[in-house]
Parts: structure tokens; C-alpha cells; sequence
């Protein structure tokens, strides 16, 4: 027969990775619900941090480490982040959160936040930078943010970003990255306690300018295509 409880026991049974269901009612008590409470909060975070593991696009959540005031850290699935409460501008939050969820590529970024494997041959025309052009460099958060050099206002921030993370981080001499190193980085600055802020606000400023060269760059395109015409 149809009812609340019936679709209760419906929505346990069909949640990502469960295999639990409610208990008859002959059987329910505090501690079959307590055990019930338990599974699925178990098989969802499971099945949330595989879906983590395996999207292209989240490959700045990927093997996280979640910084704590005591200087530790651990691998909780679900928490309230250590930026959501440290970053107070809400632009730089908003924008670091965006960031982070994938939630600007491929609107923003033409190829995916993805650390591996690199792109095959003929997907390079789409997916390279389009500031770079020729280097067939993927667009993604990591390469705009830390390895193109063909946006000067961009670079400029990027070095006095890299310098003053430089007294937290030891970093490259040459302050030169590619793909990987990249990764790495830009992961280490978000997730530690002492840098989020600085990262977070380097990351909307960098975000920004990119957003404005896109926008002049197809201002630029345009008026060229017109002329032809």
C-alpha cells in the first residue's frame, strides 16, 4: 500500500550506492533506525567521494586534505571548508567555490580541470589556450592561472602573488610550472590555513582579467571578421 513510509523505504533503496532498505515495522526500533542512519550515511559519502575521484572537472578536489586551526588535517567527505569561513569577500568565496566545484569550465576555461591524461591530438585546436595560441597548451584554471605568459597584467599578478607565497611554500626558482606542477600548487596554496585568503583572492582577480581578455579578444575577432566582410 501507498504511503509516506513506502516512499521513505523508495528513497533509501534508490539513493547512489545503497543497498540498505527500511526496516518491517515489526522490526523498528531506535537502534534498527540508528543502524539505518548509519549505512546510508556511509554509502552516500561513499558513493560522493567516487563520484569526486572519477569527474575531469573536479581534479581540484581530487585526494584533498582539509587544513584544521590545529595544524592537522584529514579527508572528510562533507564539512564546512576551511574557505567558507576564512575568505570573507564574498566575490573571492563565490569565485574560489566556482572554482573548485568546476563550475566555470568549460563556460569559462575550453578544456576540463582534469590532471591527466593529456589531450589527444585532435582535440588541441579546441581545447588550447587561447591567449597562447600556438603552444597547444590546454585552457584550463591551472595553466590560465599559473603557466600562460601571453597576458602581461596577468603575469604581473601571478609574480606578486608567487612572491608572497613564497614565504609559506618553497617554490620553483624559475617560478615556472607545467600542467602538473601546476595542479599541485594551486592545491597547495587553496588547502592550507595560512594562504586561502591571498589564493582566493589572487584566483578572482586572475579570473577577472581572463574574463576581460576573452571578452576583448572576441571584440577583437568581431571587428576583424567584419572588415573582411
Amino acid at each position: 500500500e501507498r504511503s509516506w513510509l513506502s516512499d521513505l523505504d523508495w528513497a533509501i533503496q534508490n539513493l547512489p550506492g545503497s543497498s540498505s532498505s527500511l526496516p518491517s515495522l515489526d522490526a523498528l526500533s531506535t537502534q534498527s533506525i540508528t543502524a539505518l542512519s548509519k549505512a546510508v550515511t556511509h554509502s552516500t559519502m561513499s558513493s560522493l567521494q567516487l563520484f569526486i575521484d572519477q569527474s575531469p572537472r573536479l581534479a581540484l578536489l581530487q585526494n584533498r586534505l582539509e587544513p584544521h586551526k590545529d595544524g592537522t588535517k584529514s579527508r572528510p567527505v562533507c564539512s564546512l571548508r576551511h574557505y567558507l569561513t576564512l575568505v570573507r569577500s564574498p566575490d573571492h568565496r563565490v569565485t574560489l567555490t566556482k572554482l573548485l566545484c568546476g563550475d566555470l569550465t568549460p563556460v569559462t576555461f575550453h578544456a576540463s580541470p582534469a590532471s591527466a591524461p593529456p589531450l589527444p591530438e585532435c582535440d588541441h585546436q579546441t581545447k588550447s589556450c587561447r591567449a597562447c595560441h600556438l603552444s597547444h597548451q590546454p585552457e584550463s584554471p591551472q595553466h590560465v592561472l599559473l603557466e600562460c605568459r601571453s597576458i602581461p597584467e596577468l603575469v604581473d599578478l601571478r609574480n606578486s602573488f608567487l612572491t608572497r607565497m613564497s614565504l609559506h611554500f618553497p617554490l620553483p626558482h624559475s617560478l615556472r610550472f607545467d600542467h602538473a606542477s601546476a595542479t599541485h600548487y594551486l592545491k597547495l596554496f587553496v588547502f592550507n590555513w595560512d594562504s586561502v585568503v591571498e589564493t582566493a583572492k589572487f584566483i578572482h582577480e586572475g579570473i577577472s582579467l581572463w574574463r576581460s581578455y576573452l571578452k576583448d579578444d572576441r571584440a577583437t575577432t568581431t571587428d576583424d571578421e567584419d572588415e573582411e566582410v
